[in-house]
């Protein structure tokens, strides 16, 4: 039963990132390749993209997932975002979000373990 509640808890984590990450928005689509100099880089911007990726990192670590395979899986899941949102309307790809979203991968992960470990 747990594990049942624990691939529960990562599929609708992942459908949270889906949702939101894929979604058409208004506007034409935005490359920001340089995230030191992206207008990505504000405070709201940044805390989503890491609490986003963040919630099904601390799902992977109470499966029993390294600390490395979690930080690759967020990083190649977060890359594959950002190049489909070259096709999605409105959507930006941006670095800055690879990165917020791979540090989001990293502190869940710790975070759920210092917490429940």
């Amino acid at each position: 039963m747990k594990r049942l509640l624990q691939l529960a808890a990562l599929a609708a984590s992942l459908a949270l990132v889906f949702g939101i990450t894929l979604r058409p928005a208004g506007g034409p689509n935005r490359v920001e390749l340089a995230p030191w100099t992206t207008q990505q880089l504000n405070a709201a911007n940044v805390v989503g993209n890491v609490v986003l990726f963040a919630l099904p990192a601390a799902v992977l670590w109470s499966l029993g997932w390294s600390l490395r395979r979690t930080v690759v899986v967020g990083f190649a899941l977060s890359l594959g975002i950002e190049l489909l949102q070259l096709a999605i309307p409105g959507r930006t790809t941006a670095t800055a979000d690879v990165l917020c979203n791979t540090f989001g991968a990293a502190a869940g992960w710790l975070l759920a373990r210092s917490c429940w470990d």
